[in-house]
């Protein structure tokens, strides 16, 4: 009796999992937020910086070349926003936006894929405020680029749809100018948690 009721309860979580229908492109819509490291550089000699995190819409996109492997297209749909403190005052918020281009490699062919995919990132930044400390200077701060790797999991839960769980590291740095004069760099290097919902076809 055990033994027909253990193999009707494996023939049901069978039957409940979603088929999984891949074709060579797939789409994803997704919300993510950007954690930056703690002490994120010292500018002007003297002036710690902190920046805060900050989430926003994103869209990616992956061509498989084969069922395992694809690379993959991802930018902010929203701009992130962030505060930077330098010595525990607020200073300054600036907007940027990341992409990124991967290989990513997906293990298996079931309902829950796991991945890790590596490749390079471009971030373009601008400084929409500044105050306190840097009340009536002109901030700049230069775009960066850097690697990027990833891992996270596809999960099916209908034909041709899954939910995307991700966590990315972002290798970001951007040198800072204050009146044309160089006053150091701000190290970001964030990790970035992602959840998105994808259509394959």
């Amino acid at each position: 009796m055990l033994k027909k009721t253990l193999i009707a309860a494996a023939l049901g979580i069978a039957f409940a999992t979603p088929a999984v229908a891949q074709g060579p492109f797939a789409v994803r819509l997704g919300f993510d937020n950007v954690n930056p490291k703690s002490n994120n550089g010292t500018l002007a000699g003297t002036l710690r910086a902190d920046v805060d995190s900050n989430s926003s819409f994103t869209f990616g996109a992956t061509y498989f070349f084969s069922p395992n492997l694809g690379i993959d297209f991802q930018t902010a749909l929203r701009k992130f926003e962030h505060e930077v403190r330098l010595n525990g005052v607020p200073a300054a918020e600036v907007e940027h936006r990341p992409t990124t281009l991967q290989l990513q490699y997906f293990f298996g062919e079931g309902a829950i894929r796991p991945y890790v995919g590596a490749g390079w990132g471009w971030t373009s930044i601008e400084p929409i405020a500044a105050f306190g400390p840097l009340q009536g200077a002109n901030l700049g701060l230069d775009n960066a680029n850097g690697f990027t790797v990833e891992a996270g999991a596809d999960i099916a839960f209908a034909e041709n749809f899954f939910v995307r769980l991700s966590a990315e590291y972002l290798s970001f740095e951007s040198d800072a100018f204050l009146n044309g004069a160089a006053i150091g760099t701000v190290d970001v290097n964030p990790w970035i948690l992602g959840a998105s919902v994808g259509y394959t076809f």
